[in-house]
């Protein structure tokens, strides 16, 4: 699966993937083995790529395996954006190890408050990181429910949600920061910013 490049460089490298023996999965990430691209960007393809795919590549490593004849060791290939990592303060190769290990989201159910944006986005990351999506609001039962918020739903979550702990209310950015490094980050607390 290609993300993040362009139209006319996907069909080229494309035309390389069938030449090299090896067939393109362009709708589900999950059926994914590789993704290709030139950069870390956080897009919903990358974002559960790391979760589901086993390698992140440049594209170079398709050039590179068409100009040998067969598909290359991805291992030298593996994606690096030294600038992203940083300013995500993430390592790519560590994020794909941990995610070899185990879904990072694995017994964790979530809960999306309705107001949060692009919420379809969200359910598909925590998904694909093995977190279970309940469609309607958590009920006692259900205590231990990651709530998923935004200020807009402040009034909404203390209305019919209190039974919660406080400790487990996030904003999205919790999400995308804890899939990027394949650990939980708690730094995206709700009542603590």
């Amino acid at each position: 699966m290609f993300s993040g490049l362009p139209q006319e460089e996907i069909e080229e490298l494309s035309k390389l993937v069938v030449k090299l023996g090896a067939s393109i999965e362009e709708k589900e990430i999950r059926k994914a083995t590789h993704l290709v691209t030139d950069k870390i960007r956080r897009t919903l393809k990358f974002m559960c790529g790391i979760s589901v795919c086993a390698y992140i590549v440049h594209y170079h490593w398709l050039t590179q395996s068409n100009h040998y004849g067969y598909l290359l060791d991805e291992t030298p290939f593996i994606l690096e954006d030294s600038q992203a990592e940083k300013q995500f303060k993430f390592q790519l190769k560590e994020s794909l190890r941990r995610a070899k290990e185990k879904p990072l989201f694995k017994s964790y159910s979530f809960f999306i408050t309705p107001s949060v944006e692009n919420s379809n986005v969200l359910r598909h990351v925590i998904e694909c990181a093995g977190g279970e999506i309940l469609q309607q609001m958590p009920t006692k039962e259900e205590a231990e429910t990651t709530v998923i918020a935004c200020l807009e739903d402040i009034k909404y979550c203390g209305e019919n949600i209190s039974f919660i702990d406080n400790k487990s209310f996030y904003f999205p950015e919790f999400v995308y920061a804890s899939v990027l490094k394949q650990q939980i980050e708690t730094t995206h607390s709700f009542y603590s910013e």
